[in-house]
């Protein structure tokens, strides 16, 4: 209960200090690891989990909130990619790592991959819901 109540009193504290932001609360995740064996990501579990991204409304950076996290993210690039009709955001952590995010707002999800060359992992959040 504390967790969520700290967690609570952050995001009413940036929503304070901020405004035309995008808000996208996830409610589940889903971890996938990359299997050299069969080479593809299928080392996979999910669990309930709420968390909170909040992106700029000049999308260069976010922030994602869980009850035991806050990090950071910088937008370094972006694009569109028609196909996949998703956007996908090349970012870098406050902790310095780097990660493609796969964002689709409309088809509630929100993937991100990290690749460092000994180890490959695809997180997916579900949204539940996302505001303006």
């Amino acid at each position: 209960m504390r967790a969520v109540f700290i967690t609570l009193s952050l995001i009413l504290a940036t929503v304070t200090m901020c405004d035309a932001q995008t808000y996208v609360y996830a409610s589940e995740r889903e971890y996938c690891a990359y299997n050299p064996a069969t080479e593809e990501f299928d080392k996979c579990e999910s669990w309930e989990d709420h968390s909170l991204f909040v992106i700029n409304d000049r999308e260069t950076s976010f922030q994602h909130f869980t009850d035991d996290v806050n990090s950071l993210y910088q937008i370094d690039s972006k694009e569109y990619n028609e196909d996949m009709e998703m956007n996908l955001w090349y970012v870098t952590s406050n902790a310095g790592n780097k990660y493609t995010y796969v964002v689709n707002l409309e088809n509630k999800a929100i993937a991100a991959l990290y690749d460092n060359g000994d180890e490959s992992f695809i997180v997916t959040f579900t949204i539940s819901k996302y505001w303006k």
